[in-house]
């Protein structure tokens, strides 16, 4: 059945909406969601309440321009995030998230800040590349 297995592939079939609680029953490591016409992302949507595994999770080349979190106690267990190739034009709020691996290449971000990236301690690979419109880095 879908919820022993661990990976999901969902690219590629114009979703336009993630509903609250989708992953929330399953045991999945990889979820691709690439590929698709997602506008908005709500990490809880994430939230698996038997999820001991983290979590790697591709968002690539949607049309996403709100990445939205809404309880500190409901924090997904997300290792690897892609949102690269979407519509962010700020670096979204991830806080507490355990993400070891973060793509944000090829969206409009304008400007960066360091508290952007607070609260993302074990974070070892941050990927930004091709971001054209960055015009404000703050150090």
């Amino acid at each position: 059945t879908l919820f022993r297995s661990e990976t999901l592939d969902m690219s590629h079939n114009s979703l336009e909406v993630l509903p609250d609680e989708s992953f929330s029953s399953s045991a999945l490591v990889d979820v691709d969601l690439s590929e698709n016409r997602l506008s908005e992302i709500k990490m809880e949507v994430f939230t698996s309440r038997g999820q001991r595994k983290p979590m790697n999770v591709d968002l690539s080349n949607n049309l996403i321009s709100h990445v939205l979190r809404s309880n500190e106690q409901n924090l997904p267990n997300i290792q690897s995030l892609t949102l690269a190739g979407n519509r962010l034009h700020s670096v979204p709020d991830l806080q507490g998230i355990p993400l070891r691996f973060l793509n944000l290449d090829l969206n409009p971000i304008s400007k960066i800040k360091k508290e952007d990236f607070k609260g993302l301690k074990g974070l070892s690979h941050l990927s930004l590349s091709s971001l054209d419109h960055l015009t404000d880095r703050k150090s």
